[in-house]
């Protein structure tokens, strides 16, 4: 009986196709890996760029920022960290340290669409441990007190404002909260 042998035309065709196969893996890992050097870089997780101040994250972002009117005494203006995912959804991440020099001590993080969670990355997560129905500027919503990681506990509202998710996180009184997410404004007029 004789070996039946494939064509040699069929043969190198196979081995070209495995070599770019080989190749395009390769090249797809090392794209991935340049990807993450950015996030390496800045500390900053995937798709979270750190930005200079509100307005270069309304820019970025291509719309304005809402903020409270109100503020306690006891928060340093402007935020001290500005942090944009550029979606889907659009979101922003502001923090606030307090005038004493203390560590974060107000977090504002919105969403520029309706619907969809907080981007990954973009708002460390708590650990709800009580809450308690609120009503904001006549939105029901409730009042939750989280443990975030060794940050500490904060107290936080989530609200709803021109098709946007609002949310603050406040290391301080619950009715200075409350006032905060109910003078929610645009950064301009």
């Amino acid at each position: 009986m004789e070996a039946v042998s494939t064509p040699r035309p069929i043969r190198e065709a196979v081995r070209v196709a495995g070599t770019l196969a080989v190749a395009a893996s390769l090249t797809a890992l090392i794209l991935r890996g340049f990807d993450q050097v950015p996030a390496l870089v800045t500390g900053e997780p995937h798709g979270i760029l750190r930005v200079r101040d509100i307005d270069a994250a309304e820019r970025l972002l291509g719309g304005r920022l809402l903020v409270p009117t109100f503020f306690p005494q006891s928060i340093r203006w402007p935020p001290a960290t500005v942090r944009v995912a550029g979606g889907p959804p659009r979101a922003v991440a502001l923090e606030f340290t307090g005038r004493d020099g203390r560590w974060t001590r107000l977090v504002i993080c919105q969403t520029l669409e309706a619907g969809g969670d907080f981007p990954s990355g973009l708002l460390a997560a708590g650990r709800e441990w009580y809450s308690t129905p609120v009503t904001v500027a006549g939105e029901r919503t409730t009042l939750e007190s989280v443990r975030v990681g060794s940050e500490g506990s904060f107290d936080q509202i989530t609200v709803h404002r021109t098709g946007r998710t609002i949310l603050l996180r406040y290391d301080g009184p619950a009715d200075e909260l409350v006032r905060m997410a109910a003078t929610l404004r645009s950064t301009r007029p």
